[in-house]
């Protein structure tokens, strides 16, 4: 069974409202977050329209999990991605992967080099 809800998305907040039965134009707000409060967004491979939006814990470590099917899923997406953007917020995996990973030069870890290794340098080095 699906019961139909609207989702607002402003700059920095995530409303979820319930649509009045007695009033066709109402609606009534029953949950809001911050963006900046969003753990997660997890799509699903074979039905990119069902989104699971995981919320970061609360003070008493429950976290919220929403399940959504939203059938605008590239927008709402790309929405709360650009409104958290804008805020300052960086994607993880983007922050992995623009970062400088040290490199290890191949004469580093070959069986000749650690014949070479001086122990007590590594020993002095810890």
């Amino acid at each position: 069974m699906t019961h139909f809800r609207v989702i607002v998305i402003t700059k920095g907040a995530f409303l979820l409202f319930d649509p009045k039965n007695d009033s066709p134009n109402s609606v009534v707000l029953i949950a809001w977050a911050s963006l900046a409060s969003i753990n997660k967004i997890r799509r699903n491979s074979q039905k990119p329209n069902l989104i699971s939006v995981i919320f970061k814990p609360t003070p008493d470590g429950q976290e919220w999990v929403l399940n959504l099917v939203v059938e605008a899923h590239e927008a709402f997406n790309s929405t709360i991605v650009n409104n958290l953007t804008n805020y300052g917020v960086e994607h993880k995996k983007r922050r992995i992967k623009n970062q400088v990973k040290p490199k290890i030069a191949e004469i580093e870890v070959t069986k000749d080099s650690t014949k070479m290794m001086d122990i007590s340098q590594t020993i002095d080095n810890m």
